[in-house]
């Protein structure tokens, strides 16, 4: 895609590495003036050649299909839960640890050092 603005999502630690070039495919279909409803079964998907690569110390390296993308389900299940139908898609608390993980990673980017997270 010409114009695309890509970054690289790095995860490292002590056991491997995963490593995605990690431009939102179904941003980039939006953009393109492309819909869910067009493409169900194909919508969300990254190609293969887009795929990330798991490494594991020690063992070879293997690419790692994404999850299939679904912003109308997100979005679905927002209006539900705004009607007072469902609950949340994302709970708050999972929404903070999201939080504490990009704070972590801007921080590291920032000073350029190693940030750990908590784990629940």
């Amino acid at each position: 895609m010409s114009g695309t603005v890509s970054r690289e999502l790095r995860l490292l630690s002590a056991r491997g590495s995963y490593v995605s070039d990690q431009t939102d495919v179904q941003a980039q279909a939006i953009f393109a003036g492309q819909k869910p409803i067009d493409d169900l079964e194909g919508w969300g998907r990254e190609v293969e050649a887009r795929w990330g690569t798991l490494t594991i110390a020690g063992e070879s390296s293997i690419k790692v299909p994404s999850e299939q993308g679904a912003y109308q389900d997100f979005y679905s299940q927002f209006a539900a839960a705004a009607l007072g139908n469902a609950a949340q898609p994302v709970p708050a608390a999972e929404a903070i640890g999201t939080l504490e993980v990009l704070d972590a990673a801007r921080t590291s980017a920032l000073e350029g050092r190693v940030v750990p997270v908590a784990r629940d």
